[in-house]
């Protein structure tokens, strides 16, 4: 079990986490990304593809991401739970797990979400990597039929009981099943296909208002939704970018695990097809 460390940086850390989220959500990403000042040395994570027009991953200190939204990301916040933020009501067609979510309430065809086509991944690491406590990566380039799935890592009360909630650590998990996460997303080509998203355990709570204009749906998990071997805390211990089979990752390192807290925000496609 990794051990989450009292630190006497922890509270300005915090602060500053919060201070690079807001900024990269409220402003245009290209812009929030300038703000970073450090690169990081590892090359393997901060190199694009070798194949030209490829998936690539940009580094937060590039000056554009090359993607035109049409619909504001979705956001997926998995710190200690899944909170969820997009465009678009949903509505299960499941009674029971695994629940699959749809797209509900779409007047227009290009207001649903299209191909998954980039995704913003926010890492907050500790302890810090590459002399960073924040990674912020686009990850983009995404062949048709690309998949987000994440996958639930436990949170351990502190220890001892009732001691600082950083004295906490987290289930030690040697591997995710490739093909059962958590959490699938796949985006919605068209021809009879749409949006969808499955979650493996508990269903969504009723959505809930975020009072933002671009996303102003939010969900949770039920309050009440204690997952088995979980509990009802929890935080995203892995995140992949997969193909159409559904398990094969996209390009090397398009996938992250074992940061404190990870921020994604999915970009789609416009939809296309009936």
């Amino acid at each position: 079990m990794s051990k989450h460390a009292p630190d006497i940086t922890d509270t300005s850390r915090r602060n500053f986490t919060k201070a690079i989220v807001a900024a990269a959500v409220a402003t245009p990403i290209a812009a929030s990304l300038v703000g970073c000042q450090k690169k990081s040395t590892n090359s393997n994570l901060a190199a694009p593809s070798p194949v030209p027009g490829g998936p690539s991953i940009v580094a937060c200190d590039s000056a554009t991401t090359g993607i035109e939204e049409h619909i504001p990301p979705m956001e997926l916040d998995g710190s200690g739970s899944l909170r969820l933020e997009l465009s678009n009501m949903l509505r299960t067609t499941s009674g029971a797990a695994p629940f699959r979510y749809v797209e509900d309430g779409i007047r227009r065809a290009n207001d649903r979400y299209g191909e998954l086509e980039s995704v913003l991944v926010i890492s907050e690491l500790y302890p810090k990597v590459d002399d960073q406590y924040i990674s912020v990566k686009n990850y983009s380039g995404l062949p048709p039929g690309s998949q987000l799935l994440l996958w639930y890592q436990k949170i351990f009360p502190p220890n001892p009981p009732g001691g600082d909630d950083t004295d906490v650590g987290y289930e030690n998990v040697a591997t995710y099943p490739p093909r059962d996460p958590d959490v699938r997303i796949i985006g919605g080509p068209g021809n009879g296909r749409y949006f969808e998203m499955t979650l493996k355990h508990k269903e969504l709570a009723p959505r809930d208002f975020s009072h933002k204009p671009g996303r102003p749906w939010r969900y949770t998990h039920r309050p009440d939704a204690t997952i088995a071997g979980l509990g009802r805390h929890f935080r995203i211990g892995q995140w992949r970018i997969v193909g159409p089979d559904g398990e094969t990752v996209v390009a090397p390192n398009f996938e992250g695990r074992d940061a404190v807290d990870y921020k994604l925000y999915p970009t789609f496609d416009d939809f296309h097809g009936s």
